[in-house]
């Protein structure tokens, strides 16, 4: 992730139950608006699912996704705020 002064953000997540997705992040910096992207894809790349399109000011935020409906397997959850981004691998039984 590129370091920006107006942006760091940390991306927790975890599956609990097992099978939902619980996604967390700490936006700090400059309490302006800053637009957010958060979605999932499948390993070839093609997104699943969005959970998160649109602005944020720096706070505390979480979301969920049920992963029922996935197919066991290897996916991607992606944060991006403005330049920068963050990729987790989730894994689903």
């Amino acid at each position: 992730m590129k370091n920006n002064a107006l942006w760091n953000s940390i991306l927790l997540l975890t599956i609990a139950c097992p099978l939902v997705l619980h996604a967390q992040w700490v936006q700090t910096g400059k309490p302006s608006a800053g637009h957010a992207l958060l979605e999932i894809f499948d390993l070839a790349g093609r997104k699943l699912a969005m959970l998160v399109s649109r602005d944020l000011i720096a706070g505390l935020y979480r979301y969920s996704l049920d992963m029922r409906a996935f197919a066991p397997g290897n996916y991607a959850a992606r944060l991006q705020m403005g330049n920068q981004s963050l990729v987790k691998t989730i894994h689903v039984r």
